[in-house]
């Protein structure tokens, strides 16, 4: 099968280009970015490498298809990473919470449950807590249909950007 890479992941190239050109002001100044974070990025980079690997090979053209599928969505959760990033992090350092939840009533229950200084919290931590703060036991059992909403980076950490995301436009709190 015969294409035009550079054409078919030029939106691949431009999130890439967005990783280096979010991280450079941080570098540069040697300012923190918490591990979490950059391990969350390195973790999907890699993810986008070993799938692109793939392409080098002779490919059958359904596996080509499932392959550019896989890349492209791997590319979006990229996208929110380096979003999430911005969000969450500024050249002088990092941002508080009640700074980045923008629904009041998310923002007073996160602090409630978390404080105005952890910005990612584990998946198994963070579920519990929200359901019993928003007096929602029976949401317990569906904890696998709220995860891709409340953890859309798929790092099995909710941070302070996903979850003022969330709130903001599913009306959860």
């Amino acid at each position: 099968l015969k294409t035009d890479w550079s054409f078919e992941f030029a939106d691949v190239r431009r999130t890439i280009e967005a990783v280096q050109t979010t991280l450079l002001p941080f570098v540069k100044n040697s300012q923190f970015i918490s591990k979490v974070a950059l391990k969350s990025l390195l973790q999907s980079l890699e993810k986008i490498w070993k799938i692109t690997k793939k392409f080098c090979l002779p490919i059958l053209e359904q596996d080509w298809r499932r392959l550019k599928l896989k890349i492209f969505r791997e590319d979006f959760v990229l996208q929110q990473k380096v979003s999430q990033i911005s969000s969450l992090y500024l050249v002088g350092g990092a941002r508080k919470p009640s700074e980045v939840i923008t629904n009041q009533k998310g923002r007073e229950i996160w602090i409630s449950l978390f404080g105005d200084k952890e910005l990612f919290i584990p998946w198994e931590r963070f579920f519990p807590n929200f359901v019993k703060a928003i007096e929602e036991p029976k949401w317990l059992k569906y904890e696998n249909v709220f995860r891709p909403f409340l953890d859309f980076t798929k790092d099995s950490k909710v941070s302070a950007f996903e979850y003022s995301i969330s709130v903001s436009y599913t009306h959860l709190t």
